[in-house]
């Protein structure tokens, strides 16, 4: 909610088209989801049951790197992305084009977590 709140005042304050806004809107939705699927299938992947408390499993959890810094490496690969296709597409062109991609990963990640992750968890 906060990210949707976002996303429209950004929108007002800058003037942008309506066309625009809603790309924005849905690229911050699809990666909210996308990366909170993918945090789930990293920490399935990579559990950290040795804890002795709640915050050792945040500060000392290898998921946690992965799922961090492969975050800032989607970001920075969509920024490239732009800097290098930008000037062929619009930027509204662009924002679809990205959310299509990062739509296909989401659903490759949930038929993990659907078929792969009930067995792994299953299993801890």
């Amino acid at each position: 909610i906060p990210a949707v709140f976002s996303c429209v005042f950004l929108c007002v304050s800058f003037g942008q088209s309506f066309v625009l806004c809603a790309c924005i809107l849905l690229m911050v939705l699809v990666c909210a989801a996308f990366f909170a699927a993918g945090g789930i299938a990293i920490n399935l992947l990579l559990p950290n049951l040795q804890w002795t408390n709640e915050v050792a499993v945040v500060k000392q959890s290898a998921s946690t790197m992965v799922a961090m810094f492969g975050g800032f490496g989607v970001l920075a690969a969509l920024v490239g992305g732009y800097f290098l296709f930008g000037k062929f597409l619009p930027a509204w062109g662009y924002l679809l084009v990205c959310s299509a991609v990062i739509s296909l990963a989401l659903v490759g990640v949930c038929l993990f977590l659907k078929k792969k992750g009930a067995e792994i968890f299953e299993r801890l």
